[in-house]
């Protein structure tokens, strides 16, 4: 219970700092890091339709969102490099 108040906590104060977007596109890298640990080919994925609404419906629209908001540009930049 301590634990979901403190995830509680975190989702409302991230939401205070910056945009929700944020918490979707860090939701998205972590799956996508997920199926790279995995060997999970994408391309058969992608054919089956599976992430294509995930990436159809968030992925593009939170990208644009980040991309529009001046804070993130620097995490970005830093998650370019890495």
């Amino acid at each position: 219970m301590y634990i979901l108040f403190n995830i509680n906590f975190l989702i409302t104060f991230l939401k205070y700092i910056y945009n929700i977007n944020i918490i979707y596109y860090i939701i998205i890298i972590i799956i996508m890091l997920l199926l790279l640990l995995l060997n999970i080919n994408i391309k058969t994925l992608w054919k089956k339709k599976i992430i294509y609404f995930i990436f159809n419906r968030s992925f593009l629209w939170i990208t644009a969102n980040i991309l529009l908001s001046q804070k993130l540009l620097i995490d970005l930049f830093i998650l370019s490099i890495l």
